[in-house]
């Protein structure tokens, strides 16, 4: 009796376990995964291991995946055993491409898509299809979808052919979707509103805006990324029909009234777009929500999105400074590393290439991340890592010609040899453009270096490349015969490329062939340069030409016309090769000017000019003083000039500041002899000078000469003058202070009546063959006439 009751009980057991497996299908099947997992941990106390059976393990792996536990699925399954055939592979590629793992997806959809009779035999092949569209295979994608047209109705088919009209517009092919939707009659109120959806997607493809608008307008979606993408599409359609304010709004409003929705990121990139393409975006919004106390997404993307805006604006260091802060909470940030790698390429923009380096990963995580390497290493002049890195960034095949390219110019520049980059660049493209566009930046490197080589390649360029390039090559040509001197093989060459388009480098090197010395040709250089900033403003060349402008101008004695072109070009170009040297030769043209008000304006400009403490600077302090000297004001020019000698300035010019400190003290010498000696005293200093150039050595003793010949000091002044004129076994370093001191000396030797010194002085000169040598040998006649005076006397 006993073991009766056991089977009986033994039974009602089995019932009630049973009972709980089709509770938990009905609760799976109803969309409450949590309740069937507990029905089945209720039902099976030993689920998840063999002993509870492959049935009972793929229910709860299917409710695992339901549940949003992928990887507990994929763990479970592997308990399954092979009995289980297809179905084990079936929820195996279910819960792999739950898991983003869509290549091992692929291979398991792909084995139950094979089988017709599979019981998830067109759930298997839709799983195919989107595991194929995750991995960017898309024409694979179509072609697997294409043959459920086949199918009978269903709503496996109906989903069948929204994808692959789906999949036609991610694919730009408007028609081709169009052509699916037309033979898709739908029922299902969800199939109707992505069908609907799809079709207004389509007619956008093919500029049927408005036709789309009226749909997008009726359009009632079904989940959050629906409504999302619907806005996308009307912003999108508004656009393309001029109507970019009611995108803006539409756009705006939704993202107001959505703090948190999916699909948000999606709708803040089609702003971000309407804001780049819009001249003057107001970024009053996006401060409005970046400021916002919650730290919603709205408020962190609005955040991110603000500093694109900036960026693009131009307020970069602004940019960065949100970019930093949105960076310091990373936890709570959807764009946490799209945060950091804007950041780093700010940073490349602001000129901090070691800052962006900081914020980098590890070289060969992303394509994208080595090509700002690249460019950062090549910024900080490392021109074999940042070679190093755009290979890298090579391997995305959307990347890899342009990386290749900027492989071999930073190869080229660390002079590696052979240029391994080059070679790969040949080998994978070698009809590239990009070829030909690395041999004009080598032959622009030779020519920086002086190389002639360089127009081997520009000639060859300019022959056999793509039109852009060989133009380019050619101008480059012509730019190298006219640095070379060469004016008339620059002006045929010019001619060879020029057209009625020219283009402003073209029109430019003109201006600068107009000016080919010829008496006529400063005029017309003039009017060439004027009628190119009338046709060129605002274009590269434009400061070269203007600063050309200014040179003709000045040397043609108009200083007032040089001084407008020549400000006009360093207020405009602020920062540019030609700001100092334009103000600098500005104030000259406005010194020269005889106005009063011209004069002071001079003195302004060279303050400018010294302020900048450049290579200008104390030219710019000599011209000052020169201009107090002209007004008779020598001591206050000598204070500028001792800001000069203040500055550790070269050879040069401390020889040419203290020469002019003399003249001014020797200028004073007339109201007070005294001066006479300060200015010896200065001059001395030049003379005395060990590495002092000949020239300046000459000058300085023969205004020392002069100043004692006006204190009454007669012998010195001969002895200063000797060392000028001495004979040595080398000819004379130079020959205008050598004549100077010599006549000089020669004069004061007449003066006294001391005739064979006279002629001893002037036998020295005649014996050097120089400008003078005639008529020294003229006075020594002269005086050997006059005073009967021969040799032997």
């Amino acid at each position: 009796m006993k073991s009766v009751i056991f089977f009986f009980l033994t039974g009602l057991m089995v019932l009630s376990a049973e009972d709980h497996l089709e509770a938990a299908r009905g609760a799976l099947d109803s969309g409450f995964p949590k309740v069937a997992l507990l029905k089945i941990e209720a039902a099976i106390p030993m689920i998840g291991n063999a002993e509870a059976g492959d049935q009972s393990n793929l229910l709860y792996a299917r409710a695992l995946i339901a549940d949003g536990q992928a990887e507990a699925a994929v763990k479970l399954l592997g308990e399954v055993s092979a009995n289980a055939g297809l179905m084990k592979e079936f929820w195996l590629a279910q819960a792999f491409a739950a898991n983003g793992a869509f290549a091992e997806a692929l291979e398991k959809y792909t084995n139950c898509a094979m089988a017709a009779d599979f019981l998830f035999f067109r759930e298997a092949v839709l799983g195919r299809a989107s595991m194929l569209r995750n991995l960017n295979r898309l024409e694979e994608a179509v072609t697997v979808l294409a043959d459920t047209a086949s199918w009978p109705s269903s709503p496996e088919k109906n989903q069948a052919l929204l994808d692959l009209a789906e999949l036609h517009i991610v694919k730009g092919n408007g028609v081709e979707a169009q052509k699916v939707l037309v033979r898709l009659p739908v029922e299902d109120l969800k199939d109707r509103t992505k069908k609907d959806f799809l079709s207004a997607a389509a007619m956008c493809l093919l500029n049927e805006n408005e036709s789309a608008l009226e749909i997008l307008a009726n359009l009632k979606p079904g989940d959050a990324n629906m409504l999302a993408s619907s806005v996308i599409l009307q912003a999108q359609a508004f656009s393309r029909v001029g109507r970019s304010s009611e995108a803006e709004s539409l756009l705006e409003d939704f993202i107001a009234g959505h703090s948190a929705i999916p699909g948000l990121e999606r709708v803040f990139v089609a702003l971000d777009g309407v804001y780049a393409a819009a001249p003057n975006a107001s970024s009053s919004e996006m401060k409005r929500w970046s400021e916002e106390k919650d730290a919603t997404p709205r408020r962190k993307l609005a955040t991110y999105y603000l500093a694109r805006l900036e960026a693009r604006q131009g307020a970069t260091k602004q940019a960065a400074t949100l970019l930093e802060a949105l960076a310091a909470d990373p936890a709570s940030n959807p764009l946490a590393s799209e945060t950091t790698l804007e950041l780093a390429v700010l940073r490349v923009r602001l000129g901090q290439p070691a800052e962006a380096l900081a914020l980098l990963p590890e070289p060969g995580i992303s394509p994208y991340t080595d090509f700002i390497r690249g460019i950062a290493q090549e910024e900080l002049g490392n021109h074999s890592l940042a070679a190093s890195a755009f290979v890298l960034a090579a391997a995305n095949p959307e990347m890899a010609e342009g990386s290749l390219f900027n492989a071999a110019i930073c190869e080229m520049k660390a002079g590696n040899v052979p240029n391994v980059a080059l070679a790969e660049l040949e080998k994978k493209y070698p009809s590239s453009a990009r070829i030909p566009a690395f041999r004009l930046q080598e032959a622009f490197s030779l020519a920086r270096n002086g190389d002639p080589k360089a127009t081997e390649i520009l000639a060859s360029l300019a022959k056999s490349a793509p039109s852009d390039i060989a133009g380019s090559a050619g101008l480059a040509l012509a730019e190298w015969e006219y640095q070379q001197l060469d004016y008339p093989a620059a002006a045929l060459q010019l001619q060879r490329i020029s057209s009625k388009g020219e283009s402003p480098r073209e029109a430019a090197l003109g201006v600068f062939l107009a000016d080919s010395g010829e008496p006529d040709a400063s005029p017309k250089a003039i009017d060439a340069a004027r009628a190119f900033l009338s046709r060129f403003p605002n274009s590269e060349p434009e400061p070269s030409v203007r600063m050309k402008l200014g040179e003709l101008l000045f040397l043609n004695g108009d200083y007032a016309s040089a001084r407008v072109e020549l400000e006009s070009l360093a207020r405009k170009f602020p920062g540019s090769d030609f700001e100092v040297s334009a103000l600098f030769l500005a104030a000259q043209a406005a010194s020269r000017i005889p106005d009063p008000a011209a004069t002071a304006d001079a003195m302004v400009l060279f303050e400018e000019v010294a302020a900048r403490d450049g290579s200008f600077s104390s030219r710019a302090r000599l011209e000052q003083a020169a201009i107090l000297t002209s007004q008779g004001k020598p001591l206050e020019a000598n204070l500028v000039i001792d800001k000069v000698l203040s500055s550790s300035p070269d050879h040069v010019m401390k020889a040419t500041a203290l020469i002019e400190k003399g003249k001014n003290f020797y200028t004073l010498g007339s109201q007070d002899p005294a001066n006479y000696k300060l200015a010896i005293e200065v001059w001395k200093q030049v003379a005395s000078e060990e590495v002092s150039d000949p020239a300046w050595r000459n000058q300085a003793l023969t205004r020392i000469g002069t100043a004692f010949e006006k204190s009454g000091d007669d012998n010195a002044a001969v002895a200063s003058y000797y060392e000028v004129f001495k004979p040595t076994s080398a000819p004379p370093a130079e020959f205008f202070w050598f004549y100077k001191a010599g006549f000089a000396a020669g004069r004061i030797f007449e003066f006294q009546q001391k005739w064979s010194e006279a002629i001893r002085v002037y036998e020295i000169m005649a014996a050097n063959e120089g400008p003078r040598a005639l008529e020294a040998k003229k006075r020594i006649q002269q005086i050997r006439l006059e005073h009967f005076i021969w040799d032997g006397e």
